[in-house]
């Protein structure tokens, strides 16, 4: 009779103990969960977003010359006030060298991809060329590898986060959106008044 108690005690205590550790392990994994995400939302997400818009455009200018100075001194740039006013009655050619799925998020209008620009290059000589990606590193060294091939190339200063700080209009399946593909946390300078995404 004592030998059926104890092992009755013996497995009511390891039944207890498993589930004293299941659930012990389920509180530790949602620590590390919240821990993680709180982490996330103090040091990561928020790296610019408590700064102003203006503190945010600055810190995309200052990122495009330490970009330019390092990857693509060569290149002529234009910023995003200035496209339509030194080229009025010329055609101008918005050529978007990010990946698809960042341009499946939002693009500039009238832009075209860069495969679909070099499908048919031809066509567009003559024609200006002003290449964006998030801030301009990317779409920088395309610019360098244009003006090689003769075409009259100019990176867009700041890229698309410098095109809405000005107040231009992004698209997405010929629709108005208020969101941007910033490429990653680090570059998360969009306006305040949009959503971005990486």
């Amino acid at each position: 009779m004592d030998q059926k108690n104890s092992g009755k005690r013996f497995s009511i205590h390891s039944i207890k103990r498993k589930y004293i550790f299941i659930a012990v392990a389920v509180v530790l994994c949602i620590d590390i969960v919240y821990l993680g995400s709180s982490f996330y939302q103090s040091h990561i997400r928020p790296r610019y977003a408590r700064l102003s818009d203006q503190e945010k455009i600055k810190k995309v200018f200052l990122l495009y010359r330490e970009y330019k100075e390092a990857s693509f001194a060569g290149a002529d740039d234009i910023l995003a006030h200035n496209v339509f006013h030194f080229f009025p009655s010329q055609g101008v050619l918005f050529v978007d060298v990010r990946t698809k799925q960042e341009q499946e998020i939002s693009m500039i209008p009238y832009a075209v991809s860069r495969d679909e620009f070099e499908k048919n290059i031809e066509k567009y000589k003559g024609i200006v060329i002003v290449a964006y990606c998030t801030i301009g590193k990317r779409s920088g060294s395309y610019v360098l590898a244009l003006k090689e091939k003769g075409f009259q190339a100019f990176n867009l200063t700041g890229g698309i986060l410098a095109w809405i700080h000005n107040g231009r209009k992004l698209y997405c399946h010929g629709k108005e959106v208020k969101r941007v593909h910033v490429y990653g946390p680090q570059w998360n300078l969009a306006p305040s008044d949009y959503k971005a995404l990486w």
